[in-house]
């Protein structure tokens, strides 16, 4: 396995896509992209999906069809921007994460998965847990 190569067809597939979706975007630009480029849906997914490259020729068309330098399809992006996620938003994801916790395990100590004493530690924890998460939440 090459991993130069492969790298460069990932980097390639995700760019195709980035710049495939800005320039015809929606359900139908695949298929719009695809009749502007002269090749069919399938080869395109082909090649977004990092399956299969085109030659170097085809590169050249892509490029020119949505707007691009063909060395852009080839160059990695740098990861946008992350957004920051409020307190709050944290602290109710955190809630969510534990009350997911305590339905994963009622489950499984329902199907008889967990011996009584873990089933009991486990379930002090857990309402532990969710006690604490609340109290933050309802301080607020």
């Amino acid at each position: 396995m090459d991993y130069l190569a492969d790298t460069e067809k990932w980097v390639f597939a995700e760019n195709l896509r980035k710049y495939r979706e800005q320039a015809f975007p929606g359900w139908g630009g695949l298929g719009r992209f695809a009749k502007a480029a002269g090749v069919s849906s399938y080869t395109l997914s082909q090649w977004m999906s990092g399956k299969q490259m085109p030659s170097t020729a085809r590169i050249h068309a892509l490029a020119k069809v949505l707007g691009v330098e063909a060395g852009e399809l080839y160059t990695p992006q740098a990861p946008e921007a992350e957004t920051s996620i409020p307190d709050f938003v944290q602290e109710q994801i955190a809630v969510i994460d534990t009350l997911v916790l305590l339905l994963t395990y009622n489950r499984q100590a329902l199907l008889g998965k967990v011996d009584a004493w873990s089933r009991n530690e486990g379930f002090r924890i857990i309402n532990a847990l969710v006690q604490g998460e609340l109290r933050k939440v309802s301080e607020r």
